[in-house]
Parts: structure tokens; sequence; C-alpha cells
């Protein structure tokens, strides 16, 4: 039986896959676009590779929770709390968007664009997940009860 979100967890991957191809290039790429989406970052590579590995893991865990790679250890509470981050982080965006509302000088506009990708994100996710949550736990028994692993 396959994953009821099988398919919101397949965009979620691709969306954290993204991110952190994004978190890659900026580390290491000197393009047009870095400063304003991250002079932090790519003052630190270091850190900026941490999070696109981060966000890469993240996606592994999305397909895995779509059942297209094989189950991962702490698979349902793993989709939550990443579904949570995404979401949190993604929050931001109606702060920003109403300081660039508000701001008398220059304000950057990617602050907001980012925050709702990631609560975009997050959305994703929390669906994928709530949609497969008896068939991550239903799955995940009947399997344990075969001694056998879920297939890739």
């Amino acid at each position: 039986m396959r994953s009821p979100g099988r398919a919101w967890l397949l965009w979620g991957a691709l969306l954290s896959f993204s991110i952190a191809l994004f978190h890659i290039i900026i580390a290491f790429v000197d393009i047009p676009l870095a400063p304003p989406f991250g002079a932090l970052l790519r003052r630190d590579a270091f850190i900026s590779s941490l999070f696109g590995a981060l966000y890469f893991l993240f996606g592994i865990y999305a397909l895995s929770g779509g059942g297209w790679v094989r189950r991962l250890p702490l698979l349902d509470v793993g989709l939550m709390v990443m579904s949570s981050i995404y979401t949190l982080r993604g929050l931001g965006v109606f702060t920003e968007t109403f300081q660039l509302l508000t701001a008398g000088g220059p304000f950057p506009l990617h602050l907001p664009l980012i925050s709702l990708m990631f609560l975009m994100t997050g959305c994703v996710y929390l669906v994928g997940t709530i949609k497969s949550w008896e068939w991550l736990h239903g799955e995940g028994e009947a399997q344990k009860d075969k001694g056998s692993r879920l297939k890739i």
C-alpha cells in the first residue's frame, strides 16, 4: 500500500532539495544575487553548508515518509519536527511583509519571499505528514511484525 501523502511529501522533498542547493550555491559561488540573499551565509561557508546538509536530510526524510525510499528511524516524529521548523521559520512572512509596507526607507524584498517559501514548504510537509499519519504507523507495524524492511 502506498502512502496517501506520497505526492505531498515528494513536493516537500523537492522544495527541501531546492533550499539545500540554494545554501550550497550561496556558500561557494559568488553570484550577484548572493549579497542580498545571504551575506552572513556567504561569509561563513561552513555554516551555510551545514544548513544545506540539514535541508538535504529533511528532503530524504520526506521521500521516506512518502514511501519513495527505505523507512528511516523516527520517521513520524521527524516529519512533524521538520514541518514545525519550516512553518515556524515561514511565519516571519507576516512581520516582514508588514515591515516592507510600513518601512520608510529601503527594505530588502527577498526576506518575505524567503519566508514565504519556508511557510509553503512547511505547509506541504504538514499536509503530507497528516495524510500519511495512519500509513506511517500501520505500515511500520505490519512490516515490523513480518520481520522485514520496507523495500525501496
